[in-house]
């Protein structure tokens, strides 16, 4: 009979996990992804987390915008490494990086942005624009003269003017006194989201309520509202009547989001 055969000798053992390989040659950890909440492009919360996978044994954290960095922290099992962004910065970049007690890994990085309020100014004439054909409002309302009254646009210097004017040299009417009434950015409201602030008003000179000339503001919004319906009445005196009256809007200010332009809130 044939002499038995010797078995082969035992393979020899594969390469080791890339984990266990970094454990036992003492290296540190190695990150392979990251991402802010998952890749989530726009958030309205400041706190996020912070999305990894990491190879390597890491047992710390850190985060910041680039160039500066929070203190590290300790990963903890079963919870997410998480952080909070910039105050007022709407799109922002995270880096983030792990450590062990062999060293730090490559520095990963990702954008969101930060959805949070914030104030916009924009031209009364600009803001007119954006309003153009989605059912606002900028008309005289009432008058008691056939061409007294008018609303003049000034794109140049960005501003509307209301003015009741004088009639001395128009031959189809007797001059006399008379009284208008306007309303600008009337007839729906702000897109949600947004909010007024404030109007930029440059109100006549040297007349008021009571006064044989003057002006009175019959609506104007408040802060956070989004009917912005503005409300003006002119009126004067033909005896103490010089030239014309007129009251004027300079600007709009908004609080809306800040990755947004300021003609969204009037669609």
């Amino acid at each position: 009979p044939d002499p038995p055969t010797t078995p082969p000798p035992p393979a020899a053992p594969g390469p080791a996990p890339l984990a266990q390989a970094q454990a036992i040659m003492k290296m540190p950890p190695k990150l392979l992804a990251f991402s802010v909440n998952d890749g989530e492009a726009v958030t309205t919360d400041m706190y996020v987390r912070f999305c990894f996978r990491a190879l390597g044994g890491a047992s710390h954290y850190r985060y910041g915008a680039p160039p500066h960095w929070n203190d590290w922290q300790p990963l903890v099992p079963g919870q997410d490494a998480s952080g909070y962004l910039l105050m007022l910065t709407c799109a922002q970049e995270v880096q983030f990086q792990v450590k062990n007690q062999y060293g730090v890994s490559s520095v990963l990085s990702n954008r969101i942005t930060f959805r949070y309020p914030k104030n916009q100014t924009v031209a009364a004439s600009k803001a007119s624009e954006h309003c153009s054909g989605n059912g606002w409002s900028f008309a005289v309302t009432k008058k008691d003269c056939k061409n007294c009254a008018r609303i003049i646009q000034f794109p140049l210097d960005g501003t509307i003017l209301c003015e009741i004017r004088s009639l001395h040299s128009e031959g189809d009417e007797i001059p006399q006194g008379h009284k208008c009434e306007f309303e600008l950015f009337g007839g729906r409201q702000l897109k949600e989201g947004w909010e007024f602030v404030s109007y930029d008003l440059t109100l006549p000179l040297g007349i008021g309520a009571g006064r044989e000339n003057g002006y009175a503001i019959l609506r104007q919004p408040g802060p956070g509202d989004r009917d912005i319906t503005l409300r003006i009445r002119l009126w004067h005196d033909i005896l103490r009547y010089v030239d014309g009256i007129s009251f004027t809007v300079r600007s709009i200010t908004l609080k809306g989001p800040c990755d947004l332009p300021i003609s969204e809130a009037f669609q």
